[in-house]
């Protein structure tokens, strides 16, 4: 026995409109439907698909840029260390530079009269030349 119209629940009313709408449809209408949502699906998988590319293409051009910042970072690092050790020798030749400046100072006056005789600078010069370089580094 058929369900009363005054009992059907408001969703069941809906549900029993819409289906007596498609029952009216002509063969062609319903096909025209179909093939309207066929397309609609059709668009939304495509811009679902257009836009994970879009995310996978974002997130490989923040690899790059992360790479890149990487690089020159390194790079920086590098050139911050290459100066460093530039500026390090130069300071070690300036100090040994200035002793053996003092040396030759020295050699000159040897045997003045001041108790350094030629002996003890040629013993000053063999020691400068073992000391190690770290030693003129001095900060």
């Amino acid at each position: 026995m058929k369900k009363q119209s005054c009992r059907m629940t408001q969703q069941e009313k809906e549900t029993h409109k819409e289906a007596g709408k498609y029952r009216r449809m002509t063969d062609q209408q319903l096909v025209d439907m179909v093939n309207d949502l066929k397309r609609q699906a059709e668009k939304a998988i495509a811009e679902r698909n257009a836009e994970a590319a879009l995310a996978e293409e974002e997130k490989h051009r923040a690899e790059i840029a992360e790479r890149a910042a990487q690089a020159a970072a390194q790079n920086m690092a590098e050139k911050v260390k290459e100066a460093s050790e530039k500026a390090s020798a130069a300071k070690e030749a300036a100090g040994k530079g200035a002793v053996e400046k003092f040396l030759q100072e020295l050699q000159i006056k040897a045997g003045t009269g001041n108790g350094i005789g030629n002996g003890t600078i040629f013993k000053l010069r063999r020691i400068l030349k073992e000391m190690p370089d770290y030693i003129f580094a001095g900060d």
